[in-house]
């Protein structure tokens, strides 16, 4: 696949749209739970997500969501790349 047929297929794929939208959802909730539950404030918080600096006083909860934050729309990912790659011809 080409990177015109994968935006493509991105964007009209439910399975895709939907492993997209959760991840950025996952994403700010994630943000939200920094700065409400670990007490961060927004710019370590915002430093935090993207890697730079460590999430302090991670708990079990935090762990939790950012393991579903990666994997759930990793596994959709993967489904919608399976069934579009099954029905294309070799």
């Amino acid at each position: 696949m080409n990177p015109d047929e994968i935006n493509a297929f991105m964007a009209s794929d439910p399975l895709a749209s939907t492993a997209v939208a959760l991840f950025f959802i996952g994403v700010a909730g994630m943000f939200v739970m920094c700065v409400a539950r670990q007490r961060m404030s927004v710019i370590d918080s915002a430093l935090a997500m993207v890697g730079v600096t460590k999430v302090k006083g991670r708990d079990w909860v935090f762990n939790l969501v950012h393991f579903a934050v990666l994997a759930v729309p990793l596994v959709l990912l993967c489904a919608a790349l399976v069934l579009e790659l099954e029905g294309q011809p070799q």
